[in-house]
């Protein structure tokens, strides 16, 4: 089966490449996923990941535009065709000055 990862907002920034396609095993997860992800790109796993196996508090996954929370988390089963996306929840920006006072 294929699947489609992309890293977004920073993390694309940390991926050696912000689109990736991997080849994965009938009743693969999210988790197994992940170890793929680490043989291929070690900075990247790095960035979503915090302790084996469990993700960064500041990455959202999405599998197919839909949160991976509201799945069965880091246990959600791939199939043929997914597109995995990994996006961080805190980036940077500039903030503009105005004559507002907050």
């Amino acid at each position: 089966m294929k699947v489609s990862v992309r890293a977004m907002s920073t993390l694309k920034y940390t991926a050696k490449k912000s689109k990736m396609l991997f080849t994965i095993e009938n009743g693969a997860t999210v988790r197994s996923l992940l170890n793929l992800i680490r043989e291929v790109d070690e900075k990247l796993y790095n960035a979503i990941s915090v302790n084996e196996g469990q993700l960064n508090p500041g990455i959202i996954v999405l599998i197919n535009e839909r949160d991976m929370e509201l799945l069965q988390g880091i246990d959600t089963k791939l199939q043929d065709g997914d597109v995995v996306v990994f996006l961080s929840a805190v980036h940077g920006g500039n903030m503009v000055s105005s004559d507002r006072n907050f």
